[in-house]
């Protein structure tokens, strides 16, 4: 018996992470390996803009997850996020007779509707990434999940959510992954893959935004019933709430331990009698901050970012009431303290942070929200069964089982 395997890999502006997984005995996925290297600013918003030292992270979070697998992956499912991604929602509707002598629904109706759907004109120099079937409708009926083939109408519409984005950071992320050996399988838009790992399907049924919140950028998708309704970016992250603590006069290294070790993005949170003793800038003496005025610096940024994903919600046409799943945050960024506080402040959602719900992995490390994405984009490859996956022998999938456990241990 053989396997196939699946590799995500997630170009950040912080880091790249690589996941693999093999597809199990009942086709979901069984993860046998990870890897994460610091890709040191080579991509900003989503846009790569230095391919030697992009290629070079690349290259290490790989070979970090083949030592595990204990075979090499040579191609990969890659996330593309970033402002320049976008969605449509779009209509076809296809006749199939009249009010008084209605047809019967055949395959091909159902065909010819979702391909009207899925025909949108994108604005120039752009290339489609993903195309979702959302919903049909006939007659009075709306909102149906499965096609209404067989039963009597006069129409039938399909409704197709379409995402798209620029073509040349697409093509040059390609040409990053080729110079390092690789190839692409798919492309597949990072929120949607962040999504696939963390929320439930009731949540995406009854209504909830996801944002990963990354380094640069915070990447945004609404679900209700069923399926994604509105993709966007929300171009502040974790990476500005740095640059805001530098404002105090502090290096980006002391800017960033102060905001992991002692931020707080909620006043309840700050602590009057506590002053923070850190070096200035180029080790020029000690400065003295108090911990009331970083959690005023990092709160502000908060809420700037929560006043963005509320006006995104307001965008999708959705109220608040419509989305009973709340605000998950994910990603990196969604580690900051007081974080879910402010955001249920500012947006009237419940919030709660989401981590990638996965089984059959021996390390908690992949069910931590930096891995949200990647993890997505591995479940994705199972899920759609890409022709491309390599197989394996179960021998060399024991082996690769043993070899995550030893790198387990040299965690502990």
């Amino acid at each position: 018996m053989s396997v196939e395997y699946y590799a995500g890999l997630d170009i950040g502006a912080s880091s790249v992470k690589c996941v693999v997984a093999v597809a199990g005995e009942n086709g979901s996925p069984v993860f046998s390996g990870l890897g994460a290297a610091d890709s040191g600013g080579s991509v900003r918003d989503g846009i790569l803009v230095d391919m030697e030292g992009a290629a070079a992270a690349v290259r290490s979070a790989i070979e970090e997850a083949e030592e595990l697998c204990g075979f090499r992956v040579d191609r990969v499912h890659l996330g593309v996020g970033g402002a320049h991604v976008r969605g449509l929602m779009g209509t076809g509707t296809i006749g199939t007779g009249t009010l008084d002598e209605p047809g019967i629904i055949s395959d091909r109706d159902v065909a010819h509707a979702i391909e009207a759907a899925g025909s949108i004109d994108l604005p120039p120099g752009c290339m489609a990434l993903d195309s979702i079937t959302r919903d049909f409708a006939f007659d009075r009926f709306s909102g149906l999940r499965k096609p209404p083939v067989g039963l009597q109408a006069s129409s039938i519409t399909a409704r197709v959510f379409t995402v798209f984005s620029d073509r040349v950071p697409v093509e040059n992320l390609v040409a990053l992954v080729e110079h390092t050996g690789r190839r692409v399988d798919a492309l597949i838009p990072s929120a949607l893959a962040a999504g696939t790992a963390v929320l439930s399907p009731d949540e995406t049924d009854f209504g909830v935004i996801l944002a990963d919140m990354g380094h640069s950028i915070t990447n945004l998708v609404l679900y209700r019933g069923g399926g994604p309704l509105h993709l966007a970016a929300v171009p502040m992250a974790s990476d500005h709430i740095t640059r805001d603590l530098q404002r105090l006069r502090l290096s980006w290294a002391q800017a960033e331990r102060l905001k992991v070790e002692k931020a707080a993005a909620s006043e309840r949170l700050s602590q009057p009698n506590m002053i923070i003793n850190v070096p200035r800038l180029g080790d020029r003496g000690t400065l003295q901050i108090s911990h009331p005025l970083v959690t005023q610096v990092v709160s502000q940024r908060t809420e700037a970012i929560c006043e963005a994903i509320s006006q995104e919600i307001k965008r999708s046409g959705l109220e608040p009431s419509d989305l009973s799943g709340g605000l998950v945050f994910t990603g990196g960024g969604s580690r900051t303290r007081g974080l879910l506080e402010t955001a249920s402040a500012v947006t009237g959602l419940s919030v709660e942070t989401g981590a990638p719900r996965v089984e059959n992995t021996p390390s908690e490390i992949l069910r931590s929200p930096e891995f949200a994405v990647a993890a997505g984009l591995a479940i994705h490859g199972c899920a759609r069964g890409n022709k491309h996956g390599r197989r394996i022998s179960p021998g060399a999938r024991k082996g690769m089982f043993q070899r995550m456990k030893q790198f387990i241990d040299t965690l502990k």
